[in-house]
């Protein structure tokens, strides 16, 4: 399985990529979602999201809708 882990604080974001290592088979880190927006392109089968981003533009819900609207246009 691949993971795309999006959080802003690095410590957090190394703490739980450390946490499921054992259970994935790659897992990708992005701090920003402009990172998180082309390893997304990569393709990957679970997306852990910071929803609070500093650099979204709406910092509710967006990442969830942003994931759901990336998904549907790849399929």
């Amino acid at each position: 399985m691949k993971l795309l882990i999006v959080e802003d604080d690095r410590m957090l974001n190394d703490g739980i990529t450390l946490s499921l290592k054992a259970d994935a088979d790659a897992i990708l880190q992005a701090c920003t979602l402009a990172e998180a927006e082309k390893l997304f392109a990569e393709g990957v089968d679970l997306v852990i999201l910071d929803i609070n981003l500093p650099d979204a533009p709406i910092r509710t819900v967006y990442g969830v809708g942003y994931v759901w609207e990336k998904q549907e246009k790849s399929l």
